[in-house]
């Protein structure tokens, strides 16, 4: 029973965290790559944010 519980538990962190990151907006500095299927960030024409800083980050597509 402990072995479904931990499963149950773990399943609904991941979940909470794919729903987090696809509706994240991209950070300052960073906008949506709209070329990517992925729909992830990259740093914005003149930013000097780090390109790994921006592909962390994922977007919503309302924010492409």
């Amino acid at each position: 029973m402990k072995n479904k519980f931990a499963a149950l538990v773990i399943t609904l962190f991941v979940l909470v965290l794919a729903i987090d990151n696809v509706t994240t907006e991209c950070l300052e500095g960073c906008e949506c790559n709209q070329d990517s299927t992925g729909k992830t960030c990259r740093p914005k024409q003149g930013s000097n944010v780090s390109p790994a800083v921006c592909l962390a980050q994922y977007c919503y597509h309302g924010y492409c």
